[in-house]
């Protein structure tokens, strides 16, 4: 077991060494970031809590309804979240290859690694489901009993959702499927999964069941109330703990896989400057991770078509209006994916982060193209109008440039799994911040939107500039 710790402290360590020496700061003001954008997350998700109210005159039976839908929405993005942080992720880093060198078990390298990374998860997973933790306390639910059901739910499904979904993608490797689709693959099984276990208590307008012990978020709803139910929610976690930790333990290892080729037959641009945003949108759209995080976009928009065409619900269009910030989000990881490679250009053409531009318009023009496909699907359905497209338009811009500045200020790396989490933690705050600021300011949406955009971009290029003062090593 120390281990184990001491593989977690390790992967720890390199990563806030790598991100201190990227910014010239010391690693104990890197930790206090990190806490501080999981605090400010945590503040955002409890201020949109404070207008759930906790009913306490409620029956017995509205309560338990009640809590079966805030623990099911637990179970979604408790699920969504392992499935992110895994995705993105790199498969293999050099500390892991080097840990398998020495005499130590493949249990403690597979599990030591994985730790921060479930922990980060683990955490952000809770700063976002404050409302639900609020839905929890309607019929006089104690607030320790909320508390640790939706702890012990969230733990429970970290440690279902990931063994699976790392069984998953080895399987589809072995059946030599190319690693962005045995990602992108294995995500939607395991978020189907979740979803199929927690469908029935969203939609029926009543408990469907009374087997509560069949399913974690019906345990952990019971034990809201029951000193049992707590006892059998204790013996789930503790379960799917041992029974996680042992499968990835025993998991085989994935095959090395073949880089990317994608556009290699297109004919490089001539001039400089279409050469340097060539160069970037390549290394972008060859990333697995990149291309995942796009096809899980282009389903989930797929997804809404056939949601809406069965229901009809408003609420559909505005979620699926929401899946093409994903488009847009997606481009936090470019600066992380060149980092070591900054210097060249900047020796060449003698100047401070000659990156910058050529990047940002690498990422802008990638994600138009793949948010333009989607919206072509959308539009062919019915599920938006082309009148929303300029509302759309004033909500992706802002996540560009939002995505540029937090790609920045923690650059995704190939060799550190935390380093993902952050990013996208980070990405959020800032666009949902900026936005709200912006949107208090200054009263047309357009001007807003534009604004935002703006001084976005203006603090991605500053930081870019910062990046520059230290000399980076590939």
């Amino acid at each position: 077991m120390r281990q184990m710790w001491v593989m977690a402290g390790t992967v720890n360590l390199a990563w806030r060494r790598e991100l201190a020496g990227t910014f010239g700061i010391s690693q104990r003001a890197v930790t206090v970031i990190g806490l501080a954008l999981l605090g400010l997350l945590g503040a955002v998700s409890a201020f949109i809590s404070g207008v759930i109210p906790a009913f306490d005159e409620i029956s017995p039976a509205a309560a338990r309804r009640v809590h079966l839908v805030a623990l099911a929405s637990v179970t979604l993005v408790a699920a969504a979240s392992a499935v992110m942080f895994q995705v993105l992720a790199p498969r293999r880093t050099s500390l892991t290859v080097i840990a398998q060198l020495l005499p130590v078990s493949r249990f403690v390298t597979r599990v030591g690694a994985q730790l921060p990374m479930v922990a980060l998860s683990v955490l952000t997973t809770l700063a976002m489901t404050s409302p639900s933790l609020k839905m929890t306390l309607t019929g006089g639910t104690h607030l320790l009993a909320g508390l640790a059901a939706v702890g012990a739910l969230v733990v429970t499904v970290h440690a279902v959702a990931i063994p699976l979904f790392n069984t998953a993608v080895w399987a589809l490797r072995r059946a030599r499927l190319p690693l962005h689709h045995g990602l992108g693959i294995a995500g939607a099984v395991v978020l189907a999964g979740a979803f199929a276990a927690v469908w029935h208590d969203l939609a029926a307008p009543a408990p469907t069941s009374n087997v509560w012990w069949v399913l974690p978020h019906r345990t952990a709803a019971e034990a809201l109330s029951s000193l049992p139910a707590a006892a059998v929610l204790a013996v789930w976690t503790v379960m799917a703990l041992g029974a996680g930790a042992w499968a990835m333990s025993v998991l085989p290892e994935e095959r090395v896989d073949r880089p990317s080729r994608l556009l290699a037959r297109l004919p490089w641009p001539s001039g400089q400057a279409a050469a340097r945003v060539w160069y970037e949108l390549l290394v972008l759209v060859r990333a697995p991770q990149y291309a995942v995080a796009i096809l899980f976009a282009f389903v989930g928009v797929v997804a809404a078509t056939v949601l809406y065409g069965a229901t009809g619900t408003e609420v559909v269009r505005l979620a699926a209006s929401g899946l093409f910030l994903v488009f847009f989000f997606a481009g936090m990881q470019s600066v992380g994916l060149t980092l070591p490679s900054h210097w060249i250009g900047e020796v060449l053409l003698a100047r401070p982060a000659a990156w910058a531009w050529p990047k940002a318009l690498a990422c802008l023009l990638a994600a138009t193209v793949a948010a333009l496909a989607a919206l072509a699907v959308a539009f062919t359905t019915g599920l938006l109008v082309p009148a929303t497209s300029v509302s759309l338009l004033l909500l992706v811009l802002p996540a560009w440039a939002a995505a540029m500045l937090a790609g920045a200020l923690v650059p995704y790396s190939h060799e550190q799994p935390l380093s993902v989490g952050l990013t996208a933690v980070t990405t959020t705050i800032v666009y949902a911040a900026a936005t709200w600021a912006a949107g208090e300011v200054v009263p047309s949406a357009w001007l807003s939107a534009l604004v935002t955009t703006a001084v976005l971009l203006a603090a991605y290029v500053g930081v870019a500039r910062r990046m520059t003062k230290r000399p980076r090593h590939g």
